[in-house]
């Protein structure tokens, strides 16, 4: 009796430790790791367009920044929120996730029933 209940928690704590080590998908689909190296090394910041409101406000400030003499720093901050490329680059970085997350979890079980 007394096996049987480690014998449980051991099975029970190694389904949990398998679980935890499944990857899963970051909230922002690996934005916040461009950010932060922009952020550090360039000082600048970046934005994934992927909603009207984040559009406009990139809009916005690529506005601001054209009204102001040009300098090479309002050069790259406009290059960053304003590049079509760079904005399919960050889409690319999400599926690329999508690929990691779903290439490093188990086949899905299938059944096969034969006469």
């Amino acid at each position: 009796m007394f096996s049987h209940i480690w014998a449980r928690a051991l099975a029970i704590a190694s389904a949990a430790l398998l679980l935890s080590a499944c990857k899963t998908f970051s909230p922002d689909g690996g934005m916040s790791t461009v950010a932060a190296i922009a952020g550090q090394g360039l000082n600048k910041s970046v934005v994934l367009i992927s909603s009207p409101e984040e559009a406009t406000y990139a809009q916005d400030r690529v506005t601001r920044l054209l009204k102001a003499p040009l300098s090479a720093d309002a050069a790259v901050q406009i290059a960053l929120l304003d590049n079509r490329g760079l904005q399919a680059a960050y889409n690319e970085l999400g599926i690329a996730e999508a690929v990691m997350v779903a290439s490093s979890r188990p086949p899905a079980p299938s059944f096969s029933i034969s006469n």
